[in-house]
């Protein structure tokens, strides 16, 4: 495990921060704190990180809660910096020429078409066979999951893992 996977663990403000466009600033404030050397090379706070104590590391969490405060006082929300970043990206992939950003769309309606006419189906005709039961269960249980899969690509998921992260 790296020190930024651990930094990213321990203390997710600082560890989103290091990966992003404020990784210097976030280094800085690391080796100021932790190491008392603002001007900390990045193998000296890696050492200090990795050969660390559960005492270093609620330092380092307390460490982070700190840069959030003094990031907030500048008007930088580092989550949500990530957060768009991490949208853009997204978006820039979904107007892509690949096969897959053309036809997502397409997919989901034709996916979300056939799973409402086999719920109506269902509504409709209440008395059904055990047979229409076992085939309609089956039908539901492969759509679902695409509809479900075709939501996740417009809409992501990571950001919000990482503003569950950050809450902890």
């Amino acid at each position: 495990m790296s020190w930024k996977d651990i930094v990213k663990t321990v203390a997710p403000i600082l560890g989103t921060a290091l990966g992003g466009p404020f990784g210097g600033a976030a280094a800085k404030f690391i080796g100021g704190k932790l190491l008392g050397d603002p001007e900390a090379s990045e193998a000296s706070i890696a050492d200090y990180i990795t050969a660390a104590s559960p005492e270093n590391l609620a330092e380092l969490k307390k460490i982070d809660n700190d840069f959030d405060v003094q990031m907030k006082q500048m008007d930088v929300d580092i989550l949500k910096i990530e957060s768009e970043s991490v949208t853009t990206r997204h978006k820039t992939d979904m107007v892509s020429d690949s096969w897959l950003s053309k036809n997502v769309r397409p997919m989901a309606l034709v996916f979300l078409t056939i799973t409402t006419m086999i719920l109506a189906y269902f509504s409709v005709f209440s008395s059904l066979t055990e047979l229409q039961i076992r085939t309609l269960d089956m039908w539901l249980g492969v759509l679902l999951p695409l509809l479900l899969t075709c939501y996740g690509f417009y809409f992501g998921g990571r950001s919000l893992e990482k503003v569950k992260l950050a809450k902890k």
